[in-house]
């Protein structure tokens, strides 16, 4: 299961639109906490209800 959550990150992160190199590293890290964050929330709310079906 965590390697499909891997797997996901990866691709969210391949399909960011490519922006200049002149672009802030802040900005980068925005975008990628703004993408993460929902996934951080998700996960633990996931395997919880994995653990319930398997009980």
């Amino acid at each position: 299961m965590i390697e499909v959550i891997l797997r996901f990150i990866q691709l969210g992160m391949l399909l960011l639109p490519l922006k200049p190199m002149a672009q802030s590293r802040r900005g980068v890290i925005r975008m990628l906490e703004a993408q993460v964050r929902p996934l951080v929330v998700a996960i633990p709310r996931f395997i919880q209800l994995v653990c319930l079906c398997c009980c």
